[in-house]
């Protein structure tokens, strides 16, 4: 008897390539990326030194501009 469950087949890292032309790492940060590409991606950022870096940027980016923003919102007048 056959079972009715299908196994899901692993899913193979992205390559650098592929990972700087979709802009992965700033997806990545923003939660922009499916489920199965989010898994891919961090397959390959956790060994790829270059992509650990951009996400680590972009996430800083991301924090500072949080920041700033909040501070504006706070000092404007209403």
């Amino acid at each position: 008897m056959k079972s009715a469950i299908k196994h899901a087949q692993p899913q193979e890292a992205m390559d650098h390539n592929e990972a700087v032309l979709m802009q992965a790492a700033e997806k990545y940060v923003l939660g922009e990326l499916s489920p199965a590409l989010r898994e891919e991606y961090e397959e390959h950022f956790f060994a790829c030194v270059a992509c650990a870096l951009d996400v680590k940027a972009a996430a800083a980016f991301v924090d500072n501009a949080c920041d700033v923003l909040q501070q504006r919102s706070v000092n404007t007048p209403e």
